[in-house]
């Protein structure tokens, strides 16, 4: 009996001690519980009132809460009353931070939520607006980009345009812009600060599976992606191919012409690229140039990869050469095959073994392209099995959406009819500071 009135002895001066130490009160006395009820009023009275920011609100609601989660048993009643009146307070707080984030004051909205962040219970919110609002935060001289890229698509240009050609093979004269066209669209996106970007600025694969980055510009500029379409057949309005200069640079080739002009850097979409950026070199983030697409249908660039093709071992060493000198320029490349959603067993595994090939030239492909109705019937699982984690897609809107562990990116095509007619109305350009007005027949249509 004695040992068991010693340990209820000793059982009791621990709590004792303890409560002492972290100045825990056993119970509250009437006129305590007087006291800090006047002050929950007091509470209530300074926020209806208050300022956003009210050092002794905070003071005061932390002294009682801490007050009343350690006397539970007195206040238990008091802890949810008291709940409700902060939830006021702290609407103000967050409606504040939204306040100064739509200033684009980022960095003093992060900052005056993460000083108030202790009077929180749930952070879900105000951990969300923090992570959110420090993304804008000036990043060597970068800005966050909070818009989608948009995707522009155009075909191989029309080297050599006047009207009698343009007539002649009116086709291609609707389905492609002229090589002036180009750039002058070059010069439109420049000025109304759009900035060539990869989609390695925005998408990466971790642990095989594509996710998205976030994007940061200099400010006031506006991502965009430019895909070309580039397999040559022989015609008097493209050029043959390209070639690698004795500077080592890309030039077109046309041994069609005048032996003067065979050699030429301002007819095709790479050395006018090239040239333009040379002169403007704040329309390209990081050295991005544009995605070359391509098929197997016909020559890439010009040149033939059809094994029956005579010069098919000469041809694929020039091509090699001239996809290595894009790739150090900031190029990528996209392939374009419609038809495999109808491959069978066998034919996929030709299709299969016809990639590796190409990864000889071009490096790992990860970009493919397809038209709307086909992109419904695919089976993705075959793309991802082939090795494709961007799917590109023509559409009237433009925008990068992630589903199924695939990047899909949907562009809109830009034709030498579309810009005669204004039929896009996404890219908000001046059509007709585009429009080839000298070498195009029909009038630019107002």
């Amino acid at each position: 009996m004695k040992h068991i009135n010693l340990g209820v002895i000793l059982l009791a001066v621990c709590l004792i001690f303890v409560c002492t130490f972290y100045n825990i009160k056993l119970y509250a006395s009437p006129l305590d519980a007087l006291n800090n009820n006047n002050l929950a009023e007091q509470l209530l009275i300074k926020i209806q009132s208050s300022n956003i920011s009210d050092e002794e609100i905070e003071k005061l609601y932390l002294y009682l809460d801490v007050l009343y989660q350690k006397n539970t048993q007195f206040y238990s009643y008091k802890i949810s009353e008291l709940e409700k009146i902060m939830e006021k307070y702290r609407e103000k707080i967050i409606n504040h931070a939204r306040e100064l984030a739509a200033s684009e004051n980022y960095k003093e909205a992060v900052e005056f939520l993460e000083s108030r962040s202790e009077l929180f219970k749930d952070k879900t919110l105000i951990t969300s607006l923090i992570n959110h609002y420090s993304k804008f935060f000036v990043s060597d001289g970068l800005f966050y980009c909070n818009t989608q890229p948009t995707i522009v698509n155009i075909n191989k240009l029309i080297a050599f345009p006047n009207a009698a050609l343009l007539e002649e093979y009116e086709r291609d004269a609707q389905e492609c812009l002229t090589n002036k066209e180009f750039y002058n669209l070059l010069k439109e996106l420049y000025l109304n600060d759009f900035c060539l970007i990869s989609f390695s600025d925005i998408l990466e694969i971790q642990d095989n599976l594509i996710v998205k980055k976030d994007l940061y510009l200099p400010k006031n500029k506006k991502p965009i992606i430019l895909v070309v379409n580039a397999n040559y057949t022989p015609s008097p309005v493209f050029i043959e191919k390209f070639i690698v200069d004795a500077k080592g640079e890309i030039a077109a080739f046309s041994s069609k012409q005048a032996e003067k002009n065979q050699i030429s850097y301002n007819t095709d979409f790479i050395p006018i690229l090239e040239n333009f950026i040379a002169e403007n070199k704040d329309f390209s983030f990081k050295n991005a140039k544009c995605v070359i697409n391509f098929n197997s249908n016909s020559s890439i660039l010009g040149y033939n990869i059809s094994k029956q093709n005579p010069n098919f071992g000469q041809d694929i060493l020039s091509l090699k050469k001239v996809c290595s000198i894009l790739k150090e320029h900031g190029y990528g490349f996209c392939y374009e095959n419609s038809n495999i959603q109808n491959f069978s067993e066998d034919e996929l595994l030709e299709e299969n073994a016809l990639l590796e090939e190409l990864k000889q030239v071009f490096g790992n492909l990860i970009v493919f392209s397809c038209g709307e109705n086909h992109l419904k019937n695919f089976n993705l699982n075959t793309l991802n099995n082939l090795g494709f984690k961007i799917i590109l897609s023509n559409s009237t809107e433009s925008s990068v959406v992630i589903k199924n562990n695939k990047a899909l990116g949907f562009f809109i095509k830009l034709t030498g009819e579309k810009l005669k007619k204004k039929q896009n109305s996404v890219l908000k350009l001046n059509f007709e500071n585009i429009y080839d007005h000298a070498n195009r027949k029909t009038p630019f249509e107002m």
